[in-house]
């Protein structure tokens, strides 16, 4: 997998550095600029890397964004400036400055995604209202711009030091010790890494299939634990699971890819397909082998959302198709949307996303589907009534909300917002995971057993 083959590259880009023939090596390239451009054209070369990665997808993107680690590894010899004895500096104020400067980007890169969810101060501060709040909102989109920006705050003391490379001269010292660690290192990253085998649900009559939103991977009060969240997957005993709020190596989220880590942890194939800024999408978790997959991304005036399409096979003659998708939240915030144009903000994405379907399925015939996810909606909206006109079947229809909801917060009434609707599937049976099992998410995880005779 993908996976597996660039853990090692990335160890590989990371340590190489650490040769003093590598560094010898760079020393000769930079030293062919003029000492006013060296640092600019390493700063430049590793924004296009990292702009190509973002960019491109498949081997192309991650070649490009391997590159760029090996170039970013090399400017840990540009951060510190051998000075005279009984110099005056101001070591102490740049480190300060530089921990402030880190902050600004960690939150400017946490505002790129939670843009839609910033409200105005009000009250005393309602003169902030003007400026700080559309501020933050207009972070949307700007991911990419943040990185670049740490990139270009990364490289700034390669810019500025200019009668000096310090990656040194060649040197045989200690060659062979670095190089056996580098050796090891990889080896035993790619041993890590290496693929898990997964047991295949094959050629049975039933499978149970799950819908949960992982809240990226935290619960209402964003304590992260992807460990409970894997262990309520493997109680409800699903063989494919729809996930919502997925990260895929935000900071805040510690860099875990989530959808990766639980795949792993479960044994299980997975998809993921990012709706906002590359990190943060759905996931379809499967024992069951997968066959297809495809993305669309819906219009959306608040955060950015869309749909997973994903095709399992039980059998060779039989074909599930999944669509797993997150529409836009209904709520009451200072600054956002008002409650109507949120509702036509969701209305338009559920149009988009029947669109879609119809779409995937010429002459209207669709099959064995099933389309999942958070609807931000409860059973009597409008939203769940056109399902069931379109002649979806809902599993937990007549089950008391108690045994059906699936937000759970202290701070509003327990409902639902979680849906599995089938089609051409016979459901035996449906339920929440027990509401006593300990809260791994602020959602709980919905599972149906269908019968693949239909």
């Amino acid at each position: 997998t993908e996976y597996a083959t660039f853990v090692p590259l990335t160890l590989v880009a990371t340590l190489l550095p650490l040769l003093p023939w590598v560094r010898a090596r760079a020393r000769e390239f930079v030293a062919v600029f003029d000492q006013t451009l060296r640092g600019w054209v390493w700063l430049l070369l590793i924004a296009l890397l990292v702009i190509l990665g973002t960019r491109l997808s498949g081997i192309a993107a991650g070649v490009a964004l391997v590159v760029a680690q090996f170039f970013v590894s090399m400017l840990w010899w540009w951060l510190a400036r051998p000075l005279p004895d009984k110099t005056r500096h101001a070591t102490g104020l740049w480190v300060v400055l530089g921990v402030g400067v880190f902050a600004l980007l960690v939150a400017g890169d946490y505002f790129t995604y939670e843009y839609a969810y910033v409200q105005d101060f009000g009250g005393n501060l309602a003169f902030l209202d003007r400026f700080i709040p559309p501020l933050l909102r207009g972070f949307r989109g700007l991911g990419l711009g943040v990185l670049l920006l740490a990139i270009f705050f990364a490289a700034l003391p390669m810019t500025q030091t200019l009668r000096r490379i310090p990656w040194g001269g060649e040197s045989r010292r200690g060659l062979i010790p670095l190089l056996l660690i580098v050796i090891a290192a990889t080896a035993g990253a790619a041993y890590l890494a290496r693929p898990r085998l997964i047991a295949p649900v094959q050629n049975v009559d039933t499978i149970r299939i799950g819908t949960y939103n992982i809240h990226s991977g935290a619960n209402e009060f964003f304590y992260p634990d992807l460990e409970e969240i894997a262990r309520t997957i493997r109680v409800s005993g699903a063989d494919v699971v729809m996930l919502q709020e997925v990260e895929a190596g935000r900071l805040t989220s510690f860099g875990v890819d989530q959808a990766l880590w639980l795949a792993r942890r479960v044994g299980m194939d997975r998809r993921f397909y990012a709706t906002n800024e590359g990190l943060h999408g759905l996931a379809v978790l499967s024992k069951v082998p997968i066959s297809v997959s495809d993305g669309v991304l819906f219009t959306s005036r608040e955060q950015q959302t869309g749909a997973l399409q994903v095709q399992i096979t039980p059998s060779a003659t039989i074909t599930v198709t999944l669509y797993n998708t997150w529409l836009a939240p209904l709520t009451v915030r200072t600054g956002g949307e008002d409650l109507e144009a949120q509702e036509q903000d969701q209305a338009r994405q559920f149009t988009e996303l029947l669109a879609w379907v119809a779409a995937q399925h010429p002459g209207g015939v669709l099959g064995r589907t099933v389309i999942g996810g958070t609807f931000h909606n409860v059973p009597d909206s409008p939203l769940a009534g056109q399902m069931r006109a379109a002649g979806f079947e809902d599993p937990f229809a007549g089950l008391p909300t108690e045994l059906s909801a699936t937000l759970w917060r202290s701070d509003v009434p327990h409902v639902r917002f979680d849906y599995l609707w089938l089609r051409n599937l016979g459901r035996l049976r449906a339920g929440v995971i027990d509401p006593d099992f300990p809260d791994a998410s602020d959602h709980r995880m919905a599972v149906a057993e269908v019968s693949l005779g239909g």
